[in-house]
């Protein structure tokens, strides 16, 4: 089994010596996947509406 440590500031995997995973296409396929569903839940519009977008838009249709 590889060896592998948690580098204290950074919080990212770093491996160790001698071990033959990948950690940095780990690191890059994780990250690609975090942003293919913030993607699309900002398509798909269920994000909480923090700035106040909605309130003007119904103030100024009525």
């Amino acid at each position: 089994m590889p060896q592998v440590r948690i580098a204290a500031l950074s919080l990212l995997l770093v491996p160790v010596a001698k071990t033959s995973i990948c950690l940095e296409l780990l690191w890059y396929r994780f990250d690609r996947w975090l942003f293919i569903v913030d993607f699309s839940r900002l398509k798909s519009r269920k994000l909480p509406d923090t700035d106040g977008t909605a309130d003007a838009a119904e103030t100024s249709s009525s």
